[in-house]
């Protein structure tokens, strides 16, 4: 039985974007997604939702540095927190955040967002994995830089601009930002299946796959690692 945080970071809502008559993309959010969007809109671009996925034969996957990510990921989703109810407090926001590592896609594993994608494509759909800055070749002339938080539309909406404090690495979170940093050393520029990524990870790194997936999200083993 789904968790109500496997609802959230699991949700049943996949979209991808038809950029030309061969090329897919895949939403990811705090990697563009809102500048897709943006594009989207001024292009028309076809968009493809949850079943109608498995009409693809091949998606970009566009994938950030992990902890830089993270520290993003973790403050839209205070700042999303605070714009809902002012009065929480923003250090108190930080700490929950980071004490239970995923409580928002925002900040999850990239990881976890293949897994979901997984759920709706067909098995032998290939992913190919792309850095973050060639997002740039998709979006035109709008420059796309993933450490102006400066641009972040939260920011504009708040009064107050407080200073995230520098999140520590522990071990717990090392771990599940080492799920992407691998797909991005191990498979960066190729066209994989999800089994490939995840067989890389069984057979590879046996100790990381122990950790985690043995007794992991539902989710993510059902879509991923089975």
């Amino acid at each position: 039985m789904y968790s109500q945080i496997d609802r959230i970071i699991f949700p049943n809502l996949c979209e991808v974007y038809q950029i030309t008559s061969h090329q897919y993309v895949y939403l990811i959010f705090k990697n563009a997604s809102s500048l897709l969007r943006k594009k989207q809109k001024q292009h028309n671009w076809k968009t493809f939702i949850n079943e109608q996925i498995k009409k693809i034969n091949e998606i970009e996957i566009y994938l950030r540095e992990p902890y830089e990510r993270y520290v993003s990921g973790i403050e839209t989703y205070v700042y999303e927190e605070l714009i809902i109810n002012p009065k929480l407090n923003f250090l108190t926001l930080v700490e929950i955040a980071t004490k239970y590592l995923f409580l928002d896609r925002h900040f999850c594993p990239q990881y976890y967002w293949l897994c979901n994608l997984a759920r709706y494509t067909k098995k032998e759909c290939k992913f190919l994995i792309k850095p973050l800055n060639e997002i740039n070749k998709i979006v035109d002339n709008d420059f796309f830089d993933p450490m102006d938080s400066l641009q972040d539309e939260l920011r504009k909406k708040l009064d107050l601009v407080p200073q995230l404090p520098k999140l520590k690495k522990g071990p717990q979170l090392d771990k599940f930002l080492e799920l992407d940093r691998i797909i991005i050393k191990d498979f960066m520029n190729k066209a994989v299946t999800i089994r490939e990524i995840n067989k890389n990870f069984k057979t590879n790194y046996s100790e990381l796959y122990k950790d985690i997936f043995m007794s992991g999200n539902e989710v993510a083993n059902q879509h991923g690692m089975s």
